[in-house]
């Protein structure tokens, strides 16, 4: 499950990266590690789950909800938040945190971010590449107010798709080589 979340997370940080050849405003730099961040409430979460809890949130997917609608069903919050809240106990740039935070409801306060934007378009990309952690896959719905704001088309976005796709093998070999010099480091 671990390895998969890393995937997905280097999977949307790359669309992010991709986004600035197809959207027609800028993104900001910052948006790659919020893309890369976004999940990491999933993480936390993860860890401390206990069985019957793993199985109420399968059965509220099975019954049609969103992972997020889950969550918060069976638990009374979701991922994202407490991604947000750990980004702002560790002082992340408010932009940052609000990217991990708000990945899922980009629009909720009519408070334009391309960054946000970015982060939320580039997790739906990572989803449609297969790249969707497992059994929630594309469970969840992309903004059209964020694919409108970066002024992408739809034939912008199968393109970025299709060059995620291609650039991801290359990105997460990149991160297994910093990670396995890391490891070397430390012998």
């Amino acid at each position: 499950e671990e390895l998969e979340l890393w995937h997905h997370s280097v999977a949307a940080a790359t669309a992010a990266s991709l986004l600035t050849r197809y959207a027609t405003v800028a993104i900001p730099p910052m948006a790659f590690t919020a893309a890369l961040l976004h999940d990491m409430g999933k993480l936390v979460i993860s860890r401390h789950l206990d069985d019957e809890t793993r199985k109420e949130i399968q059965r509220y997917l099975a019954e049609g909800l969103t992972y997020v609608q889950a969550e918060r069903r069976a638990l009374g919050f979701d991922h994202a938040q407490i991604g947000g809240l750990i980004a702002r106990r560790w002082r992340f740039p408010d932009e940052l945190a609000n990217c991990i935070a708000w990945h899922h409801h980009p629009h909720r306060d009519n408070i334009a971010s391309p960054a946000l934007d970015a982060v939320h378009v580039a997790n739906a990309v990572a989803k449609t590449i297969g790249q969707g952690l497992g059994v929630e896959g594309m469970n969840m719905s992309v903004d059209t107010e964020s694919v409108r704001a970066l002024g992408l088309t739809v034939e912008s976005l199968e393109t970025l798709c299709a060059q995620t796709m291609l650039e991801l093998p290359i990105t997460l070999e990149l991160f297994e080589d910093v990670h396995s010099g890391v490891q070397h480091s430390h012998r």
